[in-house]
């Protein structure tokens, strides 16, 4: 999968959208195998060679590969063939991992048309893109993908023990022993230990292609990968739910803590507002209380400065009543 989205500048994750359509004895004997071909997210058909030394006939060798797995992939369908309708296709992908010691461009396009003889309109083509995963070369690409990044590590490591002399047997072995030092890939160098030391990979060797199973290698690659993503699934699952968890007994508690805010304010405000109005009642009831017995006290003295014939002028600069006030008052009694 991290392959695949390296090359194709993707990010999936789901590897069960990648179906493996290796095909049998097209270039080595009966029970040889190319190196990957698969179609992903049901759209991509592509075909991946890894190579040692420079070829520039991967287009005329990928147009037989491709010819052949869409006839496999159509054959359920082959009467369509002849139908108006258009039939959709995959869309395909040709890739080739370079690694040998040739110099070698970071990424050159093959095409079939460089082989046609003569000039003039192209009516077939085919593109190949090849890129050199040797040391120096693509380091932005070969980091993005995990299992690409420790093959390029073993495979210079080897070319590097071989420098120093080692047999090719030799130098794989302390390769192995080097990446398992370090570290690199430990899983897959321990389930694959058996199949490294028999492959040989820089020299073709058909009897060592017949013992790596490459269908069974990336079928427990997908196995891992969705193992891994069921992991990285459940961790963000859990940290979504606590997170959702936090916000729904923040929001719930906010609420709950304004309804009994609420409440409890409408109690104290009740008691506060009955004994302030208690308190400015009595004080306003003194008061009033107060002005009653004052204008009661001015009566009585009107009253006695009228009973022994006080002239009103000086009953009016003596009680500040008005002449009104004090007539109405005389009437009355």
């Amino acid at each position: 999968m991290s392959l695949l989205n390296a090359l194709l500048d993707t990010n999936e994750t789901n590897p069960d959208e990648i179906t493996i359509n290796t095909l049998d004895g097209l270039f080595f004997d009966e029970n040889g195998k190319n190196d990957v071909s698969c179609t992903f997210k049901d759209k991509y058909l592509i075909l991946i060679e890894h190579q040692s030394t420079l070829n520039y006939n991967m287009p005329m060798r990928c147009l037989f590969y491709v010819t052949e797995l869409y006839k496999q992939i159509i054959e359920p369908y082959k009467d369509n063939r002849f139908n108006f309708k258009n039939m959709e296709m995959f869309r395909p992908e040709f890739l080739v991992l370079y690694n040998g010691a040739r110099k070698a461009p970071a990424i050159q396009t093959l095409r079939l048309s460089d082989s046609f003889k003569g000039s003039g309109e192209i009516n077939l083509e085919l593109i190949v893109n090849q890129y050199n995963i040797n040391s120096g070369y693509n380091e932005e690409l070969i980091n993005k993908s995990s299992s690409l990044k420790f093959y390029c590590a073993f495979v210079e490591r080897v070319k590097f023990n071989k420098t120093k002399g080692f047999t090719l047997s030799d130098a794989i072995h302390e390769a192995y022993d080097y990446c398992w030092n370090q570290s690199l890939m430990r899983e897959f160098l321990n389930k694959y230990k058996r199949e490294l030391g028999g492959m040989y990979w820089f020299e073709y060797d058909p009897e060592a292609v017949k013992k790596f199973d490459i269908d069974k290698f990336i079928e427990e690659e997908k196995a891992e990968a969705r193992a891994k993503a069921r992991a990285e699934g459940l961790a963000e699952g859990h940290a979504e739910g606590r997170a959702e968890g936090h916000a729904k007994g923040l929001a719930e508690g906010r609420a709950e803590g304004r309804v009994e805010g609420r409440a409890e304010g409408r109690v104290e405000g009740h008691a506060e507002g009955h004994a302030e109005g208690h308190a400015e009642g009595l004080a306003e009831g003194l008061i009033e209380g107060e002005a009653k017995g004052e204008t009661k006290k001015m009566l009585e003295m009107v009253k006695n400065f009228l009973a022994v014939g006080t002239p009103i002028e000086f009953i009016i600069k003596a009680t500040g009543w008005s002449e009104e006030q004090i007539l109405k008052t005389a009437e009355q009694n």
